[in-house]
């Protein structure tokens, strides 16, 4: 997948902008402001093809920053976990790979309601990427919840993609859709990785099954033997901790391990 995304960013290059994470947070902060006074109506945020197509062209961009339905503490704690992740995932990655990130997420989102036109999109699916993109490149970092309570963030992951995936599993063919849409920009930055890790624990727990004559066969196929008991057959790779060394009485000075070498009988041309 690394020449799509480098072929993917020389497109986003001339638009990148930088601190994009405080822009988007100013946004979804004034939006939460304003849909907590009477004269602001939020159902106007959302993206809905169908009221697009009827002249409502602004919700092509409010559906980013639309505000989510919590309490005030709460959403101060929200903006400042997604500046932190959001600042994060752009020094690890560069303004250009974190725009891409960023903007694939919500065009894709936008383009996955045409199938549904009737569909109610807004960014809530994709933000949940951008915190899936932080725990995945930082599994062990712990965040205190509600400022006082630590958790490892992995563990927030896991429970935030348990709810996105019962969502696009049970949920209607509109959040089936837009929800798949929504992470795959997660998917097309990490599904390579999570594929390799998987068929390494598949690799692993085969290998565990495994007697120690077909371990010892498999090892010898993976990696080149250097030293190999000329008695007993042990070898470097199948007794990495094993001491060989070679007895330069013997004919043609083989390698013996400890135990070998004390015991052994060298073998010379008058022996044969």
């Amino acid at each position: 997948m690394n020449w799509l995304l480098l072929k993917l960013e020389r497109i986003v290059r001339p638009i990148a902008v930088p601190n994009l994470t405080e822009i988007f947070i100013a946004c979804q902060a004034g939006m939460f402001l304003a849909s907590r006074t009477d004269s602001f109506d939020i159902t106007r945020l959302p993206l809905i093809w169908e009221r697009v197509f009827a002249g409502e062209y602004w919700r092509l961009g409010t559906f980013i920053v639309y505000p989510p339905n919590v309490d005030f503490i709460f959403i101060i704690f929200y903006l400042y976990l997604f500046y932190f992740m959001g600042r994060s995932l752009e020094y690890a990655w560069g303004t250009v790979r974190y725009n891409l990130y960023f903007m694939l997420g919500l065009v894709v989102s936008a383009l996955s309601g045409l199938i549904v036109q009737d569909a109610v999109i807004t960014g809530t699916f994709f933000q949940a990427t951008v915190f899936l993109a932080f725990a995945t490149l930082n599994p062990d970092f712990e965040i205190r919840l509600m400022f006082i309570l630590p958790v490892k963030i992995k563990y927030l992951a896991a429970i935030s993609m348990l709810f996105v995936a019962v969502r696009i599993l049970f949920g209607s063919a509109g959040e089936t859709i837009t929800g798949l849409a929504a992470i795959s920009n997660y998917l097309l930055f990490f599904a390579p990785e999570h594929i390799k890790q998987f068929r390494n624990v598949q690799r692993r727990a085969k290998f565990a099954g495994l007697n120690a004559r077909e371990r010892s066969i498999l090892r010898g196929k993976t990696a080149q033997v250097r030293h190999q008991c000329r008695l007993c057959e042990k070898n470097d790779v199948t007794h990495p901790n094993e001491e060989f060394r070679y007895c330069s009485k013997c004919k043609d000075t083989p390698a013996y391990c400890q135990e070998c070498l004390n015991n052994h009988v060298c073998v010379t041309d008058e022996s044969e």
